[in-house]
């Protein structure tokens, strides 16, 4: 994919190509320069939430917070990120639960999100309902 970018060293498709996939092999820095690079060329929100993605793999929360929080009402994958950030920042406290409370209300066939209050009960110590809301 890379040779790719010899041609067309400016298409925003290619760059969070690449991004995308060195984020998912963990490299997680030269996927935070591809998708910047991206975010140049096309600053569209679907660029930033992958941005927002790396941050978090990076444990880079405020940044990822910082980024995600303007935008966390336009879609469901967009609350779900503000919620698994702000979880991570600010520790799992009761504003979080009522995040991801929101979260499954305004979706309720967003399985992820179920999921994602389970990982938070439990973090909590919470077991019995972290068991119960999957």
């Amino acid at each position: 994919m890379e040779e790719t970018l010899e041609i067309n060293p400016n298409n925003a498709n290619i760059l969070v190509g690449l991004a995308i996939r060195y984020d998912t092999i963990r490299e997680y820095e030269k996927a935070l320069s591809y998708i910047n690079k991206a975010i140049e060329i096309f600053p569209f929100y679907g660029c930033k939430l992958c941005r927002v993605m790396i941050n978090y793999n990076l444990k880079k929360f405020q940044e990822a917070y910082d980024e995600i929080l303007p935008m966390k009402d336009l879609e469901v994958r967009c609350l779900y990120l503000y919620c698994l950030v702000k979880a991570q920042l600010f520790s799992y406290n009761e504003e979080v639960n009522n995040d991801f409370n929101e979260l499954i209300e305004k979706y309720p066939s967003f399985h992820s999100a179920y999921n994602a209050k389970a990982c938070y009960l439990r973090k909590k110590g919470d077991y019995k309902n972290a068991l119960l809301s999957i």
